[in-house]
């Protein structure tokens, strides 16, 4: 066999292993994806029914940061992801460079991410934000007592997915990683 059939057949292996290793990653991906999605739609620990399905736009938010108005920043967007967060928040401080790492690098087309300042006051929210120097919009809710007892939150953070109507169509009790919130935009994207 000559030296040039050989190279061929080595250069038509390699592609045949080449093409087969990247079918299985193609595949692999695509089952955890239903997977993750299958999860997530199932899981009931980190649901808060009473949540899910409320309009958010039923309530008036105030703009901490940023100019653009929640109810615009939703109308705009396939996913508003509301994270809802407090100064005094251990939890919400472990997860904040992470949410700022997402917004900055991180976010899907068609997706926003936007903080929730509750149960804070304006000296110790202030001081969080430039603390960890929040990059993504904040707003306060009007009547918080009542936005929070509607919705039952009870338990800081929580992370809300909003739909481009305003809809409630998920959310996540508790401090979220960025492999979550990539799957739970995910879903409201396919809903």
């Amino acid at each position: 066999m000559s030296k040039s059939i050989k190279v061929l057949i080595g250069i038509v292996l390699f592609l045949i292993v080449a093409f087969s290793i990247y079918t299985v990653i193609t595949f692999s991906s695509d089952v955890l994806k239903e997977e993750e999605a299958s999860k997530i739609s199932d899981n009931e620990s980190v649901k808060n029914d009473k949540a899910e399905g409320a309009q958010l736009n039923e309530y008036d938010f105030n703009a901490v940061t940023g100019d653009e108005s929640l109810e615009s920043i939703i109308k705009n967007n396939e996913v508003t992801v509301v994270n809802l967060f407090a100064s005094w928040c251990n939890p919400c401080r472990n997860e904040t460079p992470d949410l700022n790492d997402f917004y900055k690098k991180e976010l899907p087309d068609n997706t926003m991410l936007v903080g929730l300042n509750v149960q804070d006051n304006k000296k110790s929210r202030d001081q969080f934000l430039e603390e960890f120097d929040v990059q993504y919009p904040i707003y306060n809710v009007k009547d918080e007592k009542d936005f929070m007892t509607d919705l039952q939150l009870i338990i800081i953070p929580t992370t809300l997915f909003v739909d481009s109507d305003g809809k409630i169509v998920k959310t996540y009790v508790g401090e979220i990683s960025k492999k979550t919130l990539d799957s739970y935009i995910q879903y409201v994207k396919d809903e």
